[in-house]
């Protein structure tokens, strides 16, 4: 039992140390590399990641245990296809999204091939005297997606969370987050990173003056708490509903995003609609059914998958 767990502490040690040189030297160099040679590192490194196990959240609590989660959530989503594979392009896709989180510290969001064409297009629908609640979800070029907001002129508010600051996360990816933050605010046409946990009044102050709010929608409630049950993925789930209760309490505009980047390294937005909670009583539904369907359509990019167990659950016909 004692050399178990001497081994088991040795392994720790190392992970431990493997964060530092992973966020504080290879994701950067990743960055400085031309595009093509960066994206195509980037795909080895999430590769590599899927076989050891190896995302900052299970390294923070010292065992692996997304890959089952997302194959569990994988066989309900897309039953027909290979559970391993969809597992793989998850992990592939979130160190797409580091990568590019670098790149933006380094002022190389512009070298990314996006098309805007369908983000301008919804924003074009808005009303410049409400205030718009952009619900998105932990898919595809999510750090990305909202730039693309502050590039076509929205001074945008992103709700982020502190969770990253907790005493079990490495150093150096406390710092990644918090320069991925700081970076990204030159992007967002005078807005900013807010943690959710601190700051409900300064976002509802930036909807009342008619700007633009992203809140990262596809967490689950907890089972007492306040949330809200739309038709998700197969059932009824009780999803947090913080963005939709901005959107009603400040008479704001509600739509949907999410951001995906292709094989070829191309970006674009998949926008819903513009809706008004006020008088659209399925505007939430018709948000939610968006960001469903590029789930769906996409297997793999939403790299959230593995919390599908985690929504309360109930039967359609219940109250």
């Amino acid at each position: 039992m004692v050399a178990s767990l001497r081994k088991s502490l040795s392994k720790a040690s190392l992970s431990w140390h493997l964060q530092a040189l992973d966020y504080r030297f290879l994701l950067p160099l990743l960055a400085r590399l031309p595009i093509s040679w960066g994206r195509w590192l980037s795909k080895r490194r999430g590769i590599l990641n899927f076989q050891l196990g190896r995302d900052w959240t299970e390294l923070s609590v010292g065992f692996p245990y997304i890959s089952q989660r997302t194959a569990d959530a994988a066989n309900l989503i897309w039953p027909q296809l290979d559970r391993k594979q969809i597992v793989r392009e998850r992990y592939v896709r979130m160190a797409e999204d580091e990568w590019q989180s670098m790149l933006i510290e380094q002022e190389r969001l512009l070298d990314l091939s996006l098309d805007l064409s369908a983000l301008k297009e919804m924003l074009q629908k808005r009303h410049s005297d409400r205030g718009l609640v952009v619900l998105t979800a932990h898919f595809g070029s999510f750090i990305v997606g909202m730039m693309g907001l502050g590039l076509c002129g929205q001074k945008t508010s992103v709700t982020s969370s502190s969770v990253y600051k907790s005493l079990l996360v490495h150093p150096a990816v406390q710092q990644f987050f918090d320069k991925r933050y700081k970076a990204g605010e030159r992007y967002l046409a005078g807005g900013g990173f807010k943690h959710v946990e601190s700051s409900t009044i300064t976002l509802m102050r930036a909807l009342l003056r008619h700007e633009t709010v992203v809140v990262v929608a596809d967490g689950p409630a907890v089972e007492s708490g306040n949330g809200l049950w739309v038709s998700w993925l197969g059932a009824e789930r009780k999803l947090a509903g913080g963005g939709v209760r901005m959107a009603k309490s400040t008479g704001s505009l509600l739509c949907a995003m999410v951001c995906l980047s292709d094989d070829s390294g191309n970006v674009r937005w998949l926008c819903s609609d513009i809706y008004d909670p006020q008088t659209d009583a399925q505007s939430v539904q018709k948000c939610f059914a968006h960001l469903e369907k590029a789930i769906i359509d996409h297997p793999g990019h939403w790299w959230a998958s593995h919390l599908l167990n985690d929504y309360p659950t109930r039967s359609v016909d219940s109250d």
